[in-house]
């Protein structure tokens, strides 16, 4: 004998009230929407506000705290001892920058007598290190004296002579008529900034007295 599928519907139905057959699900639409916007919320945790007599305590133990830690904190302090101050002086200065210098443009003599080649090939023997020196020192030297027209005149020279003096340039043969002129000149700016074309001003005297006086100085004039 089969199942009695149309007893147990039957049976099943009897026990289910007839209200709950007859109404349509509550519609829960809302109440989620509800939910979402609970959840949605960032949450903010009050912070219990501190009275301000402590506010103030805590400061100024902080700040006890602080001024403690850079009292124990060894102190650094900069003094000159005596034998380390330099007893060089101003002259003196002067004359080791006008040697220096002097050489320079003996240099740039040779090479511009060269046009600024090596072995017929060229280099950049004019445009780097020798004219950056050059300009370099006399610039630093114009606060030393009191008429420092000579260390202008060196560096209009700078000026004219660089941008020809790039290997660029004297690739091109634009200025090989022109480096020659750059000889002579400076020889006479090294014959007016030391006073003379002989070698031995490009040394220190070694038996002569160093004058000290603290005089204005200014450069020597051919």
């Amino acid at each position: 004998m089969g199942f009695n599928w149309l007893g147990a519907v039957s049976y099943a139905i009897d026990k289910i009230p007839f209200e709950k057959l007859m109404s349509r699900p509550k519609d829960r639409t809302q109440e989620l929407r509800e939910l979402k916007e609970i959840f949605s919320k960032p949450k903010t945790i009050e912070q219990p506000e501190v009275p301000q007599e402590r506010r103030e305590t805590n400061h100024l133990s902080f700040t006890h705290e602080l001024e403690s830690e850079q009292e124990e904190r060894p102190k650094v302090r900069l003094e000159r001892k005596p034998e380390s101050v330099s007893t060089v002086t101003t002259a003196e200065t002067v004359q080791y920058q006008n040697r220096e210098i002097g050489k320079i443009l003996l240099q740039m003599e040779r090479h511009a007598s060269q046009k600024f080649r090596i072995a017929g090939r060229i280099c950049d023997c004019g445009q780097s290190r020798h004219l950056l020196d050059l300009e370099s020192m006399a610039e630093e030297t114009i606060s030393m004296v009191e008429n420092p027209q000579i260390y202008f005149k060196i560096l209009d020279y700078v000026k004219e002579v660089g941008p020809k003096a790039t290997v660029e340039a004297v690739t091109s043969g634009k200025y090989d008529d022109e480096y020659p002129s750059f000889v002579k000149r400076a020889r006479d700016l090294r014959k007016e900034l030391l006073g003379t074309l002989e070698a031995s001003a490009l040394f220190p005297p070694k038996d002569k007295e160093v004058d000290r006086a603290e005089e204005p100085v200014t450069a020597e004039a051919g």
